[in-house]
């Protein structure tokens, strides 16, 4: 999510341009980075076994010089020895990896990776050394080790560094800026994050926000730790275009009491997520946008009742029709969560069907649930009758309707035709088939209904409350319900689509009345709910 303005950033583009000129890097450096980048994996790796093998070796003689003396490194014992040390270290690192690790992604891992096959490495040199006989003390190794440590990794660490600079100086070249950021959130979630954009040149992280006061003045990867309280003193010694924030496991009351606070101190916020519940699969498409649906709420995410929410699906036949609208898609996807026998997808359009189809095929839990996908009208009621019967269906969701209160104002009778009609068929159907439960989507528009739309709906309930008043006097058992919404945050026809596209075409925003209060639910809390029903 993006809130805020824009900071008057005059002294800190003073400080961008004087980082930018700190970048500087001689064009020979340059061309000498560019030329190595261009190797083949192949030849990057001969060139850092060269450097090894280099480095072992004057490791072993410093090592010598700084233990002894100059004349120590003359004896044959020493040259045999320097010439063991690479040739054990070498295919040590091969077999630890230490090889297949490209230095303009490495990170401090790889400084414990060299750790380890170093000391794997000199511990079976110096085995060696003893089992032929060449003399060598306990603190010659120590020492030995000591040094090929610190020059292995500080030179990959300072090529690295060296890379980032090169690669960061072109894109300056290219662009005006680099874009800095903070993030707050100095847990998991900020760490990935600070990590995943030090990948690449656009974005350069300054500085970590965090409540914790016992974290203020510290260093997390090589970047300050300060308290919100002093991000005004910062951001006036220090350009900062944006905040990312990186908290997911906050609750939604405090995430919009920190936005709002940066808000109004003029700051930029983006709310990031955890790039764990990404790589899990937790996180929608939505969340990858500039405003994040669910946070428009204000409120806490309404907790389903999960005795309710099983009582009429698991181990049940379902039918969902108008499987591939925003609410019964969300219906779908709830219904296969909670262990059905079997669902049966009913939908009009051949397009949303598909995309439906395609979602829940890749589902982790719908491998064990058998799902099927029907491509009909509601208006036909023989075909659904058929529907019903030949797939044993226990219990409906019926949220096949026209919705779209414009759209059925100048199609009224195929609006009327479709909710009404509709509504006949699909619960005659389910009287016939000897369905248990039969659930109407409706909506607050049926109440004292101003439009065609409203109208429709309201007939449709109607014919609901009479067919459940004709079955309870037939002695049928079946149970008839209809569930009515308000307003639904991103659905199909919902106002907030379009209150993002006026806001991104500079506005401005349309209201119905600048006085009118809405009362607002997602999609997942609506799904919900006609399950509960």
């Amino acid at each position: 999510m993006q809130t805020g303005t824009e900071r008057s950033k005059g002294q800190g583009d003073d400080q961008s341009a004087d980082s930018n000129r700190a970048l500087h890097i001689s064009p020979l450096l340059q061309v000498v980075v560019y030329s190595l980048t261009q190797l083949t994996r192949r030849n990057k790796t001969l060139l850092l076994i060269v450097l090894d093998v280099a480095l072992i070796m004057l490791a072993m003689w410093a090592a010598h010089v700084l233990r002894f003396d100059a004349v120590s490194v003359k004896t044959p014992q020493f040259i045999f020895s320097l010439l063991l040390a690479p040739c054990v270290t070498v295919p040590v690192f091969y077999a630890f990896g230490i090889y297949k690790s490209a230095v303009r992604y490495s990170y401090e891992h790889l400084w414990s990776d060299i750790g380890k096959a170093l000391a794997f490495a000199v511990i079976f040199w110096f085995l060696l050394l003893k089992l032929l006989g060449a003399g060598v003390t306990f603190s010659l190794v120590l020492l030995f080790a000591l040094l090929a440590f610190l020059s292995i990794s500080g030179v990959r660490t300072v090529a690295r560094h060296v890379i980032f600079r090169v690669y960061r100086q072109s894109y300056l070249a290219r662009n005006s800026s680099v874009r800095t950021v903070c993030i707050y959130g100095a847990g998991e979630a900020g760490r990935s994050l600070a990590v995943a954009l030090s990948l690449g040149p656009e974005i350069y992280v300054a500085a970590f926000i965090d409540d914790d006061a016992g974290l203020r003045g510290t260093m997390i990867l090589g970047k300050p730790v300060i308290l919100p309280s002093d991000l005004d003193e910062y951001a006036n010694t220090q350009k900062v275009d944006e905040i990312l924030f990186a908290i997911p496991s906050t609750s939604l009351t405090r995430k919009l009491e920190i936005i709002q606070l940066l808000e109004s101190k003029g700051f930029n916020v983006r709310n990031v997520p955890g790039v764990s519940q990404i790589a899990l699969g937790n996180i929608r498409r939505a969340w990858f946008q500039d405003d994040y649906i669910g946070e428009i709420l204000g409120r806490q995410k309404v907790t389903p009742d999960d005795g309710l929410l099983r009582n009429c699906v698991e181990g049940k036949n379902v039918l969902v029709t108008g499987a591939g609208g925003s609410i019964g898609s969300e219906l779908s996807r709830q219904i296969i969560e909670l262990r059905p026998k079997r669902v049966v997808l009913f939908e009009l359009s051949e397009v949303l069907l598909y995309e439906i189809e395609q979602e829940l095929r890749r589902h982790a839990v719908a491998g064990d649930i058998e799902l099927c996908f029907i491509l009909g009208s509601v208006l036909d009621h023989t075909y659904i009758s058929h529907v019903v019967e030949k797939f044993a269906i226990d219990t409906v969701y019926h949220a096949a309707a026209y919705k779209h209160v414009p759209i059925v104002e100048q199609n009224v009778i195929t609006g009327l035709r479709n909710n009404i009609t509709g509504t006949l068929n699909a619960a005659e159907a389910a009287v016939k088939g000897g369905v248990k439960n039969f659930v109407l989507v409706s909506t607050d528009k049926a109440v004292r209904p101003t439009n065609v739309m409203g109208a429709s709906k309201r007939m449709a309930e109607l014919v609901v409350q009479a067919i459940s008043s004709r079955e309870r006097l037939a002695g049928n058992p079946i149970n008839f319900s209809i569930v009515r919404f308000g307003n639904v945050l991103g659905s199909s026809g919902s106002v907030i689509p379009a209150f993002q596209d006026q806001i991104r075409m500079g506005g401005p925003v349309t209201v119905t009345h600048p006085e009118i209060t809405r009362y607002f639910m997602t999609i997942p809390e609506a799904a919900s709910l006609v399950i509960q029903a």
